[in-house]
């Protein structure tokens, strides 16, 4: 049957799920630690985690799947349907709180940045973590997923990049100036 799709059975990996357990121990523990003003400098390590096995999974799922402009619109809509409707109801409760609750706004530096239309926009559209001047506002832990989109985006090229790479280190020099581009992007 030449010339058929095929299709491949993805194979579940359960040993994921503890990593992921503790990933999410170690936000919350952070979380925690950052309320009670106990100084934790590596919490950031627990979304770090999460990020790599989302990338690990994806690699998994969609290597050899994402060939045509029709595959990368399927792949990005999957990711929309998984991620945007919460984004939006959290969002949208912020700004029911923002606009019902008197001083919340006020209770918060840079308020009318933070607060604004500009940075509403931002949200709507997940880009408030792309180099913006304020990618914790209105939802803050949003930010994380303003970054995962940002990766979303990118991610079937690297996938096509690294699956014609005949060469391990020069795939390693090529996600060196990726990540050195995308830092200097976020002006970190």
């Amino acid at each position: 049957m030449e010339g058929r799709p095929v299709h491949h059975r993805v194979a579940y990996l359960p040993g994921l799920d503890g990593l992921r357990g503790i990933a999410a121990l170690w936000v919350v523990a952070y979380h925690l630690c950052d309320t009670l003003d106990l100084h934790v400098t590596v919490g950031y390590l627990g979304v770090d985690l999460f990020f790599i096995l989302s990338g690990f999974v994806l690699s998994h799922v969609y290597t050899g799947r994402l060939g045509s402009a029709v595959a990368f619109g399927g792949f990005l809509r999957a990711r929309v349907a998984r991620i945007y409707p919460l984004h939006l109801l959290t969002l949208f409760a912020t700004l029911v709180v923002v606009a019902s609750w008197p001083g919340f706004a006020d209770s918060f530096r840079l308020t009318h940045q933070r607060f604004g239309t500009d940075a509403f926009i931002a949200q709507i559209l997940l880009i408030q973590n792309w180099a913006y001047f304020l990618p914790t506002s209105w939802n803050t832990p949003a930010w994380s997923l303003s970054a995962e989109w940002a990766g979303y985006l990118v991610f079937p090229a690297f996938l096509w990049l690294a699956a014609r790479a005949r060469q391990p280190l020069a795939l390693a020099f090529g996600c060196m100036i990726a990540l050195e581009i995308l830092l200097w992007a976020w002006g970190a």
